[in-house]
């Protein structure tokens, strides 16, 4: 085990990937033309099934609740490969790598499409198939659940071969201890009802910043985009404690608590807080929302392009906040810089 020290912190670990497998006997001896069950219709499963089906002899898949399942995502864009994702060939990425406006043409039409978001009973063969209807088709809102891209699922539940019968750690906490200011444990502070300032801040953890946090859009569309604008904020946090003779920044928590009660509060007019049990809920069916933001990802570009000062602890390395004023100059004077950079 190595120690190491920092003045920030950057939790950059993300969502989802604190995979655990399940004490199942023989999982890692499976063998093709075997009998297989696949417990839920979760993400996970929606993936495997198609693969699996194409090779097991017979497999059982057990439903508890029916799901949405979506054709894929921007398929505008994707016709050619059949609504799936494209690998693109090293030539392709060559040019794109040399032509930048049209790969900025290509992610704007991509993020547009994927930002604006059912033919279900289609893809399931159409009224020959009817009786699947009432097992698969949800009576509850789209979206309350993850909305999944399932390609090949639906029409992979029709094949004889599968049978239909009516996880991951998704806390937010990290996998690894942490211990904020007076001994408070961030796993202990978010035991009950979790709370985080835009996804990005958590009280009590000064200088503890976190990529794709509690309540931010990872489901409104393109992830990258939003981890681009948080890595934006993270930065100019950072900066702000670098330049100006800043020892610590924490987050409020009445500015934190104020925010999460307009969240939920938001959350109850979307279909993310309906009837149905869902990890944006920690798996609960009527629990709080804690893995959506409250607005579309423009909002949250929007809200976080300024450093609400007023809703943070600043803690300085000095008694005068002014100190960081230094002699009067500029790096730009010391170094003999352009004096006049300003008139263009």
């Amino acid at each position: 085990m190595a120690e190491d020290t920092a003045n920030i912190l950057i939790n950059g670990s993300g969502i989802l990937n604190c995979w655990r497998w399940p004490d199942i006997s023989g999982l890692h001896s499976f063998k093709e033309t075997l009998r297989v069950a696949i417990i839920g219709n979760g993400s996970s499963a929606i993936q495997i099934l198609p693969q699996m089906q194409r090779t097991a002899k017979h497999i059982v898949t057990y439903i508890r609740n029916p799901t949405w399942i979506s054709p894929s995502l921007a398929t505008t864009n994707l016709e050619s490969n059949g609504g799936q994702n494209i690998t693109y060939t090293e030539e392709e990425k060559k040019r794109l790598r040399e032509n930048p406006d049209e790969l900025c043409t290509l992610r704007k039409t991509l993020e547009h499409e994927l930002n604006s978001f059912f033919e279900m009973k289609r893809r399931l063969g159409g009224d020959k198939n009817a009786h699947f209807y009432e097992k698969l088709i949800p009576k509850w809102t789209v979206g309350c659940r993850r909305w999944t891209p399932g390609d090949g699922y639906l029409e992979a539940l029709t094949e004889p071969n599968v049978t239909i019968k009516m996880r991951f750690d998704v806390s937010f906490s990290p996998f690894w201890e942490l211990v904020g200011k007076d001994g408070i444990r961030l796993a202990d502070q978010w035991k009950e009802s979790p709370e985080a300032y835009f996804g990005i801040c958590a009280p009590n953890m000064p200088n503890y910043f976190i990529f794709n946090g509690l309540n931010c859009p990872i489901g409104h569309g393109s992830a990258l985009s939003p981890m681009d604008w948080m890595a934006d904020y993270i930065l100019r946090c950072c900066r702000k404690i670098a330049t100006e003779d800043i020892r610590s920044v924490k987050v409020r928590s009445d500015a934190t608590h104020d925010y999460n009660v307009y969240t939920q509060e938001f959350m109850k007019g979307t279909a993310w807080s309906s009837g149905c049990r869902s990890w944006y809920k920690n798996g609960k069916i009527d629990g709080r929302v804690t893995a959506m933001y409250a607005g579309s990802v423009i909002h949250y570009k929007e809200m976080l392009e300024s450093f609400r000062t007023e809703d943070f602890i600043l803690q300085y390395r000095s008694p005068n906040r002014f100190r960081f004023m230094g002699n009067g100059k500029t790096i730009r004077e010391k170094n003999g810089g352009d004096l006049a950079y300003y008139i263009q």
